[in-house]
């Protein structure tokens, strides 16, 4: 009888232990980790991520002056080819910088493009790169799906725009993307605001029904009072929320209301003016943050 009960207990130390052991969701799949750069550059927006296979997307590239500083932080990264281009929109601090990519040779596979009615000088020459070059170019509309590395680990949904665009306005009909990997969520607002964050939540929970716990929210517009609305961040509740935004910068950028109601349901607020460039890393079931100023792109560093 003592026999068999160190058995029993055996077993169920080792299949505690196993538990224990037992790899994220991701993990399972294949290893390695989700990393996204929230990249220092000034009153702009860039982001990078790097995904466990090796795949990269970029989430729109700041502007002009950030183009040189781009491609020494994608050399340092050793990032040899862009599997997804990814702009919000065609402003110029968020497509600008994309240019020095492009004529530095960089190779891109896919494009997913803002709506075609928004024909900047800009994005009109990129386009005519991304042509020339063969890259699968697509256009943007709530519903689809996109599979951002080769492995099928990480996907991003399109939540914004619909088609037809509801409005207009080139801010409103950003491109907004839910960016998935295992059990961890990041969002990617553009410059959205209040009118459109209302539509994007009543879209998602006609189609789905619930929102997903999300870890790290790029908080839409730069903090803008007219972003971050209240009832949009009730729904979505993130756990941090990343402002790209310039010191000092003449828009008043982010504003006290926007951040206060980000606090007000427990958002951690992370600030590139501050803080420098923000690293997340998840493995599928968490998401840690590492605060990188040492990446910077030619802006000016917090002390």
């Amino acid at each position: 009888m003592l026999r068999l009960q160190l058995l029993i207990l055996g077993l169920a130390a080792l299949v505690g232990w196993l538990a224990l052991a037992a790899p994220s969701p991701a993990q399972a799949q294949g290893g390695g980790a989700l990393t996204i750069f929230f990249l220092n550059v000034g009153q702009a927006d860039a982001a990078l991520l790097d995904a466990p296979d090796g795949s990269v997307a970029l989430l729109d590239a700041g502007d002009a002056p950030s183009g040189q500083d781009l491609l020494r932080f994608l050399g340092d990264r050793a990032v040899a080819r862009i599997d997804w281009w990814l702009p919000s929109h065609p402003h110029a601090d968020h497509v600008g910088g994309f240019t020095a990519v492009l004529n530095a040779g960089v190779p891109v596979v896919h494009a997913l493009l803002p709506s075609p009615q928004y024909n900047t000088p800009t994005l009109m020459r990129q386009l005519g790169m991304l042509f020339s070059s063969g890259v699968d170019v697509q256009n943007a509309a709530a519903g689809q799906t996109l599979t951002l590395d080769r492995a099928g680990q990480v996907t991003a949904e399109v939540l914004n725009p619909p088609e037809p665009p509801e409005t207009n306005d080139v801010n409103e009909n950003s491109v907004v993307l839910l960016v998935n990997f295992g059990q961890t969520y990041f969002l990617f607002g553009g410059d959205i605001g209040t009118r459109t964050e209302a539509n994007v939540v009543a879209r998602q929970l006609a189609n789905v029904g619930t929102w997903p716990p999300i870890d790290v929210l790029k908080v839409p517009h730069h903090g803008s009072a007219g972003s971050s609305s209240q009832p949009f961040l009730n729904v979505i509740r993130p756990r941090w929320a990343v402002v790209s935004v310039g010191a000092r910068n003449s828009y008043g950028h982010p504003t006290v209301a926007a951040l206060d109601r980000l606090t007000s349901v427990g958002a951690e607020i992370l600030r590139t003016d501050q803080l420098g460039t923000i690293v997340t890393t998840s493995d599928g079931t968490t998401v840690t943050v590492e605060i990188a100023p040492y990446i910077h792109l030619g802006v000016p560093q917090p002390p």
